[in-house]
């Protein structure tokens, strides 16, 4: 088996020698490292220079997104595993050995994934906030609820329902699996994802989110894979920490890439589809996406009529109390008042 290793990159100069180090220190190595740099205009490109005889780089003549730029490694890459991680991240060193051993015990895995840890700015780690995580817990759900053998249909389900699975860093495909041609004849029907780099603020998990869907739904007779370990480190800093997107703009313009991107996702795979559950949750996901841009545009009668029509999905996925409260809170402080105030609670829990 051939695996390839892809690292996304953008404006990483300070990461991304740890990223590439962690994929040389493997203890089954990569046998392609490619780094696919979205035109970055900082030193990124002189420290992946001194990898040239390890790995392939391809830098884009200009900033083309972090969706088609992901892609374009994707469609480079000449393993029969694909496996990606953020040139900001970093692996454990049994990482691919084992990934590979999912894909070899079973042909019919198409998709494999993991567990990781949260670290700071110098790898070290930071505090089990992603506990309570929405995607730890389903994945801690399926792993101690059901037998082994039954975790590859309830990961199918999060994948196509989008109730979590991690993806990123964790992310590793069969590439024979993707029907490139097609996946892109109908990427081209629909419009990009809204994915751009704000402020420094990098869009993690783009060609994940609408990729790994598509391979599920285009693949249903096949499996997925999750290893129950902690094999990444996801390193929190300075562009991509919570604080960061606690700003007006910041949150506006993720919950427009959201929907973008969860649009992009059904666009996908509605062909493929017999469920209509799904429909409907991919319609609920853009009302609850719809719902956070009336309240913190001060839209307050929209977000009042859009809270009361998604409220029954909100209350399945256990969210109601919490989006409820968030409603009262803006519509009275007003949506930069609101954000002011998150900002110095989050400041004030990490002391």
């Amino acid at each position: 088996m051939k695996i390839s290793t892809i690292i996304i990159l953008y404006n990483l100069e300070k990461y991304i020698d740890d990223a590439i180090q962690s994929v040389l220190g493997q203890t089954r190595q990569a046998d392609e490292i490619i780094v696919v740099d979205d035109c970055s205009t900082d030193g990124s490109s002189d420290i992946v220079a001194k990898y040239r005889d390890r790995v392939i780089h391809i830098k884009q003549e200009e900033n083309i997104g972090t969706l088609r730029n992901s892609l374009a490694g994707l469609k480079a890459a000449t393993g029969d595993v694909v496996a990606f991680l953020d040139g900001d991240d970093v692996w454990m060193p049994k990482k691919l050995e084992a990934i590979e051993k999912e894909f070899l015990q079973d042909e019919e895995v198409v998709l494999v994934s993991h567990d990781f840890i949260e670290v700071d700015e110098n790898v070290q780690y930071v505090h089990d906030w992603n506990v309570s995580n929405e995607t730890r817990l389903n994945t801690r759900r399926i792993t101690k609820r059901y037998p082994k053998k039954e975790w590859s249909e309830k990961m199918r389900d999060s994948i196509l329902l989008t109730k979590g699975f991690w993806l990123g860093s964790a992310y590793a495909v069969r590439k024979e699996a993707i029907s490139l041609e097609t996946f892109e004849m109908v990427l081209a029907q629909q419009p990009p994802p809204k994915l751009t780099y704000l402020q420094g603020h990098r869009w993690r998990d783009t060609l994940d989110n609408v990729l790994a869907p598509f391979i599920v739904a285009s693949n249903a007779n096949f499996k997925v894979g999750f290893v129950n370990e902690v094999l990444f480190k996801h390193r929190e800093h300075g562009n991509n920490s919570w604080n960061v997107t606690l700003s007006l703009e910041m949150v506006l313009h993720n919950a427009e890439s959201w929907q973008s991107v969860h649009d992009t996702a059904y666009h996908l795979i509605a062909h493929f589809l017999t469920d209509k559950n799904i429909e409907r949750r991919y319609t609920n996901m853009h009302d609850e996406m719809e719902l956070l841009k009336f309240q913190f545009t001060g839209k307050k009668l929209k977000a009042i009529g859009k809270f009361i029509s998604v409220s029954p999905f909100l209350f399945k996925e256990k969210k109601i109390a919490r989006q409820f409260a968030r409603l009262l809170a803006i519509t009275f402080l007003g949506p930069e008042s609101f954000i002011r105030w998150r900002i110095q609670r989050n400041s004030k829990s990490d002391c």
